[in-house]
């Protein structure tokens, strides 16, 4: 009798193996987008940022409300009709209380037309990601 063939578990030896280098291949690739996209994934925590401007007076008087999210600083920024912008800076520790509201006001500008609110955050890699404009009202 001639064998010419290999013989079955031969075979399924050699197809578990080549499965599992398969397998190895792939993880390593997405392992290592996994591993560089970090930084991003924490991007996804800026919807999480619930920081409010509850109201705003021509004066520069703000009143903040904080209900969530993981802020490192916000930006309270005031602006009037001639675009004189100024802004004031509040940290974590400078933040209202979970669920209650702060007011601040901001000196220097007459008339105020627009308040905005920039939050940031810090990322998992470390540095501080800008959320962008959480929160924008018109000043009375």
């Amino acid at each position: 009798m001639n064998k010419k063939g290999l013989s079955a578990v031969v075979a399924s030896l050699l197809i578990v193996l080549i499965t599992i280098a398969a397998v190895l291949l792939v993880w390593n690739v997405v392992k290592k987008n996994l591993e560089t996209s970090g930084g991003q994934l924490s991007k996804a925590d800026c919807l999480k940022i619930d920081v409010g401007i509850d109201s705003c007076t021509a004066a520069g008087v703000v009143v903040l409300s904080y209900n969530g999210g993981n802020v490192s600083k916000v930006v309270v920024t005031l602006e009037n009709s001639t675009a004189v912008n100024n802004a004031t800076i509040l940290t974590a520790s400078n933040l209202p209380v979970l669920g209650s509201k702060k007011t601040v006001t901001i000196s220097g500008v007459s008339a105020a037309t627009k308040s905005s609110v920039t939050a940031f955050l810090i990322g998992s890699d470390g540095t501080e990601i800008a959320c962008g404009v959480v929160s924008e009202t018109t000043c009375a």
